[in-house]
């Protein structure tokens, strides 16, 4: 009746603040694409075969008119890595401008290793590394480090949540310049480590004029002698702009510090790399 559908659309406006389809018969007239004014797009991957691969590279060139972002969320695809790759890749080829974020869901650093290290290159706008097992796992920030770099995949903004975090001190963690690295919710096995391969990470891009840094140079002899110059090479904003602590954070070795604990591990890098921008403001505690 009339009423009831009016309740119903009253219920819907007040109490429901997202609506998924699962399954949507769109017909489409001749020659004209899906969602011709869709600009952005949110790709959600759980189970990726060959057969779903397939078809929908089939279709994809009908999908899309102009698509300028997508965001890919991935869950345990180690095991469907080639699949996501080629899906990826289809909508790159098409629309070579957009700008990508992505989001790996997995129980392990061994299935997050496995994903990464099956991508074509790329250049992400976000990273975002989750960890879903119910103890936090290991991850091995100079693992990443090494496929990100391996793979010539950029990351301009960088998440970890929910892991614990280990890392090579003698090693850079990134090898592009980041605008932000944010950790959330995630135990830090080592702050001194951490913090010396922050120390590394802007050390080498200041020696290293592809990575935006500083490099000293010999230049041809003026009046019989050599002059040697520092050239800027747009360093002058930091390697990595940014770090971020949210949530419940954990630091290993400063838990007798209490609520205190993330100042002093931001004092600690601070001592290390002063032009760093940290902040803490969203930390808790649960005491």
């Amino acid at each position: 009746c009339k009423r009831w559908k009016k309740l119903i659309w009253w219920i819907f406006k007040r109490d429901i603040l997202e609506l998924t389809v699962e399954q949507l018969q769109c017909d489409r007239e001749t020659n004209r694409r899906y969602w011709s004014n869709v600009d952005e797009l949110w790709l959600v991957i759980a189970k990726l075969d060959d057969h779903i691969t397939q078809k929908f590279l089939s279709i994809e060139s009908s999908l899309f008119l102009n698509l300028k972002e997508m965001t890919v969320q991935i869950h345990g695809g180690s095991t469907q890595v080639d699949s996501i790759d080629r899906v990826i890749s289809s909508v790159v080829r098409r629309f070579p401008n957009i700008c990508i974020s992505m989001e790996l869901h997995a129980s392990n650093s061994d299935e997050i290793y496995a994903e990464l290290n099956a991508f074509s290159k790329m250049e992400l706008k976000k990273l975002k590394l989750i960890c879903v097992s119910y103890e936090p796992a290991r991850i091995s920030l100079t693992l990443i480090a090494h496929v990100l770099k391996q793979r010539n995949i950029t990351v301009h903004n960088f998440t970890l949540r929910d892991w614990c975090i280990v890392c090579n001190a003698d090693e850079a963690l990134f090898h592009s310049k980041l605008n932000t690295f944010r950790i959330s919710s995630c135990s830090v096995e080592s702050v001194d480590n951490l913090s010396s391969a922050l120390l590394k990470t802007v050390m080498l891009a200041e020696n290293d004029s592809s990575l935006g840094g500083i490099n000293a140079r010999n230049n041809s002899p003026k009046n019989g002698k050599k002059v040697n110059e520092t050239s800027a090479t747009g360093s002058e904003q930091c390697f990595i702009e940014r770090l971020e602590v949210a949530g419940q954070c954990f630091f290993h070795g400063l838990d007798y510090l209490n609520e205190k604990a993330h100042l002093e591990f931001e004092r600690r890098i601070l001592s290390k790399i002063p032009s760093l921008e940290i902040d803490c403001s969203e930390i808790y505690y649960c005491l």
